[in-house]
């Protein structure tokens, strides 16, 4: 996670990527305030994007508290 600003305008952005094992569609993406047994923050449903084997999808999350 990086913080860019302070304060009220600070802005807090995660991002993750992840490499698929199998063929599969990814369809949401998700911020936890964990990597484990954290507590869902923000989530987000979109369009299948279909993955094969190896194939990477990154995603980036940027949350504005002001």
């Amino acid at each position: 996670m990086t913080t860019n600003g302070s304060g009220a305008a600070a802005k807090y952005q995660v991002i993750g990527t992840i490499t698929s094992l199998s063929v599969q569609t990814i369809t949401n993406a998700g911020n936890f305030t964990a990597s484990s047994a954290g507590v869902l923050i923000v989530h987000g449903d979109f369009t299948g994007i279909p993955l094969a084997i190896g194939d990477a999808i990154q995603f980036t999350i940027t949350l504005d508290p002001s």
